[in-house]
């Protein structure tokens, strides 16, 4: 358990436990990115085969960071804690479609409604999403 977090520690912990999947928020894998190239080189980090983001968007710049640092293992989730993640953005979709989230996850319905709770079909219209499934 980290009381704060430390970059560093986190390399660390992955190659002395041997982590193959960790989930962490954007505003953190950035600093994972801070790490001077040549520290980061003393860590095995090769075990890792799965980093979950989500809390906020991810930023363009630290997908590429975290593909070149960790190779195809990101996936951004868009969700809510007491939903979980209703679409999931895998690593070979990312960088392609930057400002999407992804694809519905399985067991979700979801719909986009205007402020009229009208639904909207067309891409490109802002609206506000309404999603259900087993628990929720």
């Amino acid at each position: 358990f980290m009381k704060r977090f430390d970059a560093v520690a986190v390399l660390e912990a992955v190659e002395r436990h041997r982590v193959n999947g960790f989930y962490m928020p954007p505003v953190l894998l950035k600093r994972l990115l801070q790490v001077p190239e040549q520290d980061r080189r003393k860590y095995d980090i090769s075990t890792v085969k799965m980093i979950m983001s989500g809390g906020a968007a991810c930023p363009s710049s630290v997908k590429e960071g975290i593909l070149e640092m960790f190779g195809s293992v990101l996936h951004e989730l868009y969700g809510a804690s007491e939903l979980g993640g209703v679409a999931v953005m895998p690593p070979e979709e990312m960088l392609k479609r930057p400002k999407s989230c992804g694809k519905i996850a399985t067991g979700y319905d979801v719909i986009i409604l205007d402020e009229n709770k009208q639904r909207i079909d067309k891409p490109g219209v802002a609206g506000e999403i309404y999603a259900k499934g087993m628990n929720i």
